[in-house]
């Protein structure tokens, strides 16, 4: 039984299978992309192990396998082939780095999917920032502001949360009586009702079909039941197109809730101290811009400025600052912010693999050389 498996993951047919359906993969995900955009074309496409398609309101059904299921079936086929056959020798040691080095970089590939973090921070002049948003995931957070030094924040994902849930977040209950990835605000027009709180007093909203692109905008939004020792606060409306947060009636106001991207926070802060743009003469087209920052970090006592611009990132206790873009007043800077603990993984896979392409062809060199004396 092991034996015929062994046959199976080792043989030729699979590779081809596996580098077939890559093929139809990258030319799929290459034509969606000019209609869905990069990011929903990925995440259908590429970092699935199934892609599904919607034919109904609330029906989904498979039509091909994505991305990482062709990924992780090349993958075992080069580790199974290397061992099964017999590569551990000074003839056939190039092969087997070959093999080694796809499979470090196809394994890489999935371990950065998992844990990469990606995301956006907003930099004010002269104002300090602390943390930096994610661009595509949404968190309701409770924030409690009851501490004179501190505020104490409990958050949960969006994502995380379907109609009907009832989670604790903090020292409240929340039950989730609607749930919409986009939504339209409406007046909200019955006879007034005294348990809406809050936005839900005037708003309601209502589910929209999910736009799909890089640069187009949507409104998450939740119908919220709070519950405190079991007492009701009140049905609570918390949506990204009425982003303000809101105050709870209870402890004088001290715990607000919100809906918002999902934030990463650092133990240090930037500050962006100046802005300089270089525009093409004659035109508003950016040539060049930078950002001075002032970094300061408490636990470690650093106080310095750094220059960032394009190509010349930041690169700080694991993260990496990058210029990405600015708004038209200059007085605020975005930067990208890449946390990628195993970025070295395909530059290591590419080493290994040109290492194996050399001692192949010196392998290959030698003994033709050494034909050649005999002749």
């Amino acid at each position: 039984m092991i034996t015929a498996i062994l046959r199976v993951l080792s043989s030729l047919k699979l590779a081809i299978f596996s580098l077939v359906g890559l093929f139809i993969i990258v030319l799929a995900g290459t034509l969606l992309q000019i209609e869905y955009g990069l990011y929903y074309t990925q995440n259908l496409v590429f970092y699935s192990w199934m892609i599904w398609v919607d034919i109904a309101e609330g029906i989904r059904v498979p039509v091909f396998p994505g991305g990482l299921f062709f990924g992780s079936l090349l993958g075992i086929n080069l580790a199974v082939v290397s061992i099964k056959k017999h590569y551990f020798s000074w003839k056939k040691g190039g092969i087997l780095l070959i093999h080694w080095g796809l499979v470090v970089l196809l394994l890489g590939a999935v371990i950065q999917l998992a844990i990469t973090q990606e995301s956006m921070m907003r930099l004010v002049q002269n104002e300090p920032q602390f943390y930096s948003e994610s661009q595509r995931e949404l968190e309701l957070v409770l924030i409690d502001t009851s501490h004179s030094d501190t505020d104490t924040e409990f958050s949960i994902l969006f994502s995380e949360l379907s109609q009907g849930d009832t989670v604790s977040l903090g020292p409240v209950d929340i039950q989730v009586k609607k749930r919409a990835i986009h939504s339209e605000m409406k007046p909200y027009t019955p006879e007034p009702d005294h348990a809406r709180r809050g936005v839900a007093r005037r708003w309601q909203f209502e589910s929209r079909p999910i736009p799909k692109g890089d640069d187009v905008a949507y409104f998450s939004a939740l119908e919220l039941d709070v519950f405190q020792n079991d007492k009701s606060l009140g049905t609570w409306v918390v949506s990204l197109e009425v982003p303000q947060v809101q105050p709870l009636d209870y402890a004088s106001d001290d715990l607000l809730i919100q809906i918002r991207p999902k934030r990463w926070y650092n133990p240090y802060s930037l500050t962006l101290e100046k802005f300089q743009n270089e525009q093409y003469l004659g035109t508003t087209v950016p040539k060049h811009y930078a950002s001075t920052i002032h970094l300061e970090n408490p636990i470690t006592q650093e106080n310095r400025q750094i220059l960032v611009y394009m190509n010349h990132p930041l690169r700080y206790l694991g993260k990496t600052y990058y210029q990405a873009s600015f708004e038209p007043s200059e007085t605020v800077s975005i930067l990208q912010v890449a946390q990628n603990p195993i970025w070295s993984v395909p530059y290591i896979a590419s080493l290994i693999m040109s290492l194996g392409l050399i001692w192949q062809f010196g392998v290959g060199f030698y003994g033709f050389f050494k034909k050649g004396r005999r002749k």
